[in-house]
């Protein structure tokens, strides 16, 4: 299960409504995941993993709707070259890069030595990683997070005064992981929060027919993360 929120500074809002409830409000997700991992055989594998969340610009508890929700999904086909390389290949449906899309993906783990790695899942993430220990590990790379956010502003004129905000950024990012004790690990994260897309559209899942209001280029800063 997962939780986040990300508030906005606009300056000057003026009479813009829009503006003035995104800096009054936070853009909230919340929802479930789950990662199954089948072997086949010695040698071929499956992966999938699936998410629902709500998300939205909500006032009060009342505004959660089912045009809030969305679901995505990864289904992977692998192979098991040895003990040190594991690579596949699948097909995605994600709003990862803040609209709702459906592409190929690559899965690729491999081990260098005791110490070095990488960890692929592209076009969602990539990372090269160094073990201090077995309890004690550095990764470096990126990330591509987003998801749709419903809202309801009549700062756009919608007739039922619903926009959806497409938001999407690349996220360059250090990490850090280290075992506290038993299963609990502590993870720490430093980067940027570079924007890919910040769009609202009149309508939910992306047709060709949609409307765009406006796009916006935020600004790229940095974060971190614990």
């Amino acid at each position: 299960a997962n939780y986040w929120g990300s508030g906005f500074n606009i300056e000057n809002p003026g009479t813009n409504l829009f503006a003035k409830d995104l800096n009054n409000t936070f853009m909230t997700s919340a929802g479930i995941n789950t990662t199954i991992f089948t072997p086949l055989n010695e040698k071929n594998f499956l992966i999938f993993r699936a998410s629902a969340d709500v998300n939205g610009i909500f006032k009060s508890i009342s505004d959660i709707n089912g045009k809030s929700l969305t679901v995505s999904a990864t289904a992977i086909y692998g192979w098991k070259t040895s003990e040190k390389n594991m690579i596949g290949t699948g097909i995605a449906r994600t709003y990862r890069a803040g609209q709702l899309i459906h592409v190929p993906v690559l899965y690729w783990n491999k081990t260098y030595n005791d110490r070095a790695g990488m960890e692929l899942l592209l076009p969602a993430r990539g990372h090269l990683r160094y073990n201090f220990s077995t309890s004690n590990m550095l990764q470096a790379g990126f990330e591509l997070e987003g998801n749709q956010f419903w809202m309801n502003s009549p700062g756009f004129g919608a007739p039922d005064q619903a926009i959806y905000i497409q938001r999407g950024e690349l996220k360059p990012r250090i990490m850090w992981d280290k075992k506290i004790s038993g299963f609990i690990w502590l993870n720490a994260q430093v980067g940027v929060r570079s924007n890919w897309r910040f769009d609202v559209m009149n309508e939910y899942n992306g047709r060709k027919d949609s409307q765009r209001y406006f796009t916006s280029n935020l600004t790229n800063p940095m974060y971190f993360n614990i």
